[in-house]
């Protein structure tokens, strides 16, 4: 039963998320404990994972955010991430964001 709940909900939010395309590195399901927001550590583990992305040879950073979390979509605004397309999930009171930063 739990697994057939979990599949559902999958089929019913798979339109919500991006299709990363060749060259991308696609972020997902990323947090900062609250002890340690504020701090400058979200901004730091962005740096270093552009780092790796691109000694990775990737050419972007691609995620999704849900549109009611304004404290992550600011943090990705200010480390460079530009907004893309807003999907909202049939059937579900969700909707995301999703977000890009072009390596240089």
């Amino acid at each position: 039963e739990q697994r057939a709940r979990r599949r559902l909900f999958l089929e019913r939010t798979a339109s919500l998320f991006a299709t990363p395309e060749a060259g991308d590195l696609y972020l997902s399901r990323v947090g900062i404990f609250s002890q340690h927001r504020g701090k400058g550590d979200a901004q730091a583990l962005l740096e270093d994972l552009a780092t790796f992305a691109r000694a990775e040879g990737r050419e972007r950073i691609v995620l999704d955010v849900a549109t009611t979390n304004e404290a992550a979509i600011r943090l990705y605004r200010s480390s460079g991430f530009v907004p893309g397309e807003e999907r909202a999930a049939t059937a579900l009171p969700f909707s995301y964001i999703s977000m890009f930063r072009v390596l240089d």
